[in-house]
């Protein structure tokens, strides 16, 4: 799958772990309905109820995912919990893991 070439490495990388976590790549989210409200959570990612619908979405930079909640017994609360700790998680262990570090050569 390809994910939008203008985010980050680091944003890249919570992008895959929330697809790993059951999200969809969606596209931009110009062309979706605009949510009631979103909960900003680390480095630009938001979460959000699409009004009347079934899903919980993440965005980042006009980057939207999605994960289908419908036909499963769940807890909004507990989802936006689960995922908003999802999100933290893998930030942090982006910054920690050294991806986005370079070594330099002394000479």
């Amino acid at each position: 799958m390809d994910l939008p070439c203008w985010l980050t490495k680091k944003q890249l990388y919570v992008a895959q772990q929330l697809i790993n976590q059951g999200f969809h790549y969606c596209g931009n989210a110009d062309g979706y309905c605009e949510p009631n409200f979103s909960i900003p959570i680390i480095d630009g990612w938001e979460l959000s109820f699409p009004p009347g619908e079934c899903f919980l979405d993440a965005s980042c930079n006009k980057a939207l995912f999605t994960k289908n909640l419908e036909g499963k017994e769940f807890n909004f609360q507990a989802e936006l919990k689960a995922t908003r700790r999802l999100i933290r998680t893998a930030s942090k262990e982006y910054d920690c893991t050294g991806i986005n570090h370079y070594q330099m050569a002394l000479f």
